[in-house]
């Protein structure tokens, strides 16, 4: 009997389903919660190592009406009332940072949401309240989406668009959980556009929900949170988390209704309202006075111009938040930069000139106001002035984020006639590294600007005709933009018709280091390079044909390849050195490589002493320099020599790496050409070069204009008689902006979190050469020194305006990390 009784139940439940998990607001009732959240800011792991948590907690009491409804749409009345400001410090209150803040609070106006199926399809308000109270709201409004089937689905909230996941269980209970969110877009936000050099923010939402039996909402609370830490330094993260709480205390009869037909009749019905976005407002801030930092500016100049050490970037960092600021308008710079000017035609005693540093800082900010202060100030017409100008397109090829206004500029600026051929050639540099951040970006790329200053960049490299200095210097261009384009401009330039000096073939392969692979490694860029490596249409000076080697390497050479490499028997001994270590360094690191190597090896053409041994001087090798939790270093060094033992090129890089992403920090390059016709043992183009020695930087994959130590025998017998050789050349003195990043995060809860990040770089590098004609030798030397500094910045801030006895009251909660 008690068998069959059973299956006729669950008969019953397949022909009449049961209720299941259902949400049922009814008009003309209040429903009365409690509200809580709390914002914490400190270190990962803190909670574990029982340190106390830092921020506000707000507790508020939220009544819900509905007003309005049709089947499962609603528009629900929100009010919040009793709304109390506290610390959410576990410590005693007599000690907290709000044991004498007033908790009372300004009265709402009420707010109201269209509620379809647990979905928040819009937002209404009377426009009245504060900022902090309508975000207060909105928090709320976030934490009642709620869906009652298990599933997925996107939703709009105060943390952006959002791939909504639900789980529900014992039909009485919801789990949610929020990722992929794309952010809201705030005005003033921006990051550097290179990865390394940026800032990762990984965030967590969960939440859940308890439903009682009467299909009320009777408990919610979440949980969110943030991570954010520097790429290059991940340990020194910082973590926000926020909660929620929302608890029902009370039902009661009563609450307005309103009549209309529809969704939009009732909101009609109120009247006084308007739409308003689930996006979190920014809090309107007076800006901290920072114009003490220029009162003190003579108190820090003695730490400003001290090179490359902690206390000039510290100082240059002060310097940075000003020019930042509301107050450095274009009238303010530029009365700061000329009244520096002015006092350092005429110093007084003890006077400190540190108009390069502040040029470099203005640059470094990439503000409208300071770059049209730049531009009006410097004098670039007037040779006199190059040595700051240069300072000036220095800082600005290093800019995170460059404006259409500051790409504009500098292109109008390459345009104009400029005496001095070197400030053409930074300018030109300079756009390239501008243009390189534009096309990191995937919007800034679609820029009408940006198209066409990259046109006109390549229509300008094919009108250098004839003009050798012309292409070197918008080659160099093209290499910091690094355009895929290069690779055809790399391809028209050395056809067989194509008569350039080496010096230009030498500049256009070096255009391609900043290329990906897949544009590198194609069938035509194989055999073009392996046409130059084996001179089939001229002769090539060995620089050409090493680095015409270093691509054919790069591209996964098979083992036909490398057996032709190794079988060479028409190269000099110092191209076959150099290529031999060359394979060798990537045997060790790449097990393909190793693989064929080996394999090639035990054969007798090749596994014998006359083959494998070496034979110049020329070297390659490649060394890890450091390796953290976050990223690893190395460095490489290569050195070619000439045929008759004479110094060519050397170059010194550092690479960082993590995960995918790799940047060249510093490539420290020295090149000599001409000495073979001195020594009476040059041959071809050679016979013809002018002795030069020089040296070129690459900074955080940006080219600098070349230093030349001497060029031609006259300015050689000088250096060498008088030791100038041997003096080192300055070849980069400047503090770098390195990383720049600033970004609103919106909490769930209703704050909105600030992050902000600058790190300096102050470096100071020179070289120095000495060569002996007699001996046929000659030693390089490099000197670096750096400091790097790091500010981080994790800003919670949160303004109530309270209601006292009619007198109004600021309470401010202001918390920083650094």
């Amino acid at each position: 009997m008690k068998w069959l009784i059973f299956m006729y139940l669950v008969g019953l439940s397949y022909v009449f389903p049961m209720k299941g998990l259902k949400l049922e607001y009814i008009p003309g009732t209040v429903y009365t919660y409690t509200y809580e959240t709390v914002a914490t800011l400190s270190e990962p792991g803190d909670i574990a190592r029982d340190r106390s948590p830092v921020g506000p907690k707000v507790s508020a009491v939220v009544r819900l009406t509905v007003v309005w409804e049709e089947g499962e749409s609603q528009l629900l009345k929100l009010q919040l009332s009793d709304v109390k400001l506290s610390s959410a410090e576990t410590r005693d209150r007599a000690h907290s940072a709000f044991s004498h803040v007033p908790t009372s609070l300004a009265a709402s106006h009420p707010t109201y949401f269209h509620w379809d199926a647990g979905l928040v399809a819009q937002l209404y308000t009377a426009g009245e309240d504060s900022i902090v109270v309508e975000n207060l709201k909105k928090g709320v409004v976030s934490l009642l989406q709620l869906q009652t089937e298990t599933g997925q689905r996107q939703e709009v909230d105060v943390s952006g668009t959002c791939v909504v996941s639900y789980q529900v269980e014992d039909d009485l209970t919801v789990h949610k959980s929020k990722s992929d969110c794309i952010r809201h877009d705030y005005p003033g936000e921006f990051s550097h556009v290179k990865t390394l050099l940026g800032v990762s923010v990984s965030s967590s939402y969960d939440s859940r929900y308890d439903i009682n039996t009467d299909h009320v909402l009777q408990g919610a609370s979440s949980a969110d949170t943030h991570v954010f830490a520097p790429n290059l330094r991940k340990s020194i993260a910082s973590q926000v988390t926020s909660r929620q709480t929302l608890t029902l205390k009370k039902t009661a009869a009563g609450g307005d209704k309103v009549q209309g037909s529809s969704i939009e009749g009732a909101v009609s019905a109120i009247g006084g309202l308007q739409t308003e976005a689930l996006k979190l407002r920014l809090q309107t801030k007076k800006q901290q006075n920072q114009s003490d930092v220029i009162e003190t500016l003579p108190a820090l100049k003695p730490d400003i111009v001290r090179l490359a050490s902690v206390s000039s970037s510290k100082a240059v960092l002060r310097l940075l938040k000003f020019f930042r600021s509301g107050e450095a308008t274009k009238e303010k710079v530029l009365e700061i930069l000329r009244n520096e000017e002015r006092q350092g035609k005429k110093p007084e005693k003890d006077f400190i000139n540190i108009l390069p540093y502040l040029v470099e800082v203005a640059a470094a900010v990439q503000t409208d106001a300071s770059t049209d202060a730049l531009m009006e100030f410097l004098k670039f017409d007037d040779d006199n002035a190059v040595a700051l100008t240069e300072i000036y397109l220095l800082a600005t090829a290093f800019t995170s984020h460059p404006s259409e206004k500051l790409l504009l500029g500098l292109w109008a600026l390459s345009r104009r006639e400029v005496t001095s051929t070197k400030l053409r050639e930074s300018i030109l540099l300079t756009v390239g590294a501008v243009l390189n951040s534009f096309m990191q970006d995937a919007a800034r790329r679609e820029s009408e600007a940006f198209k066409s200053v990259r046109a006109s960049l390549q229509q300008s490299l094919e009108g250098c005709a004839t003009d050798e200095d012309c292409y070197l210097s918008h080659l160099r261009a093209l290499g910091n933009a690094g355009f895929p384009e290069s690779v055809a401009t790399f391809l028209k330039l050395h056809t067989a018709e194509a008569n350039l000096s080496n010096t230009v073939v030498v500049e256009s392969l070096k255009a391609l280091r900043k290329l990906d692979r897949r544009h590198i490694c194609t069938e035509e860029m194989k055999k073009a390079t392996w046409d130059i490596y084996n001179q089939y249409y001229r002769g090539y000076d060995d620089v050409i044909r090493t680095l015409a080697a270093d691509v054919l390497l790069e591209c996964d050479p098979p083992s036909s390849l490398l057996r032709r490499f190794i079988l060479t028997n028409y190269s000099t001994a110092e191209v076959n050195s150099y290529i031999g270590e060359k394979m060798k360094d990537l045997a060790r690191r790449n097990e393909d490589m190793r693989a064929m190597l080996t394999a090639l090896y035990t054969e007798k053409e090749i596994g014998n002493w006359y083959v494998r041994a070496k034979q110049g001087k020329s070297t390659f090798y490649l060394n890890s320099l450091a390796k953290t939790a976050d990223v690893s270093a190395d460095y490489a060094l290569n050195i070619l020599f000439s045929k008759s033992g004479l110094f060519k090129t050397s170059n010194i890089d550092v690479n960082i790496e993590q995960d995918e992403n790799s940047m060249n920090v510093l490539r420290v390059g020295i090149f000599a050409k001409g000495l073979e016709a001195i020594v009476g043992d040059a041959e071809g183009e050679e016979a013809d070069e002018v002795a030069t020695a020089g040296m070129q930087l690459t900074v955080m994959d940006t080219v600098t204009s070349p230093k030349v130590f001497f060029e031609g025998k006259a300015q050689l017998m000088s250096a060498v008689w008088s030791g100038a050789g041997s003096t080192p050349t300055s070849a980069l003195t400047a503090n770098i902006l390195m990383q720049d990043h600033w970004q609103y995060v919106p909490l769930p809860a209703g704050w909105v979190l600030e992050v902000g990040l600058n790190g300096m770089l102050a470096a100071d590098l020179s070289g120095s050469v000495q060569i002996s004609l007699w001996y046929q030798t000659s030693n390089s030397l490099v000197q670096s020194r750096s400091v790097a500094q790091l500010a981080c910045n994790w800003i919670l801030s949160f303004s109530l305006l309270c209601v006292l006895d009619d007198r109004f009251t600021l309470i401010r909660f202001f918390c920083q990390l650094i």
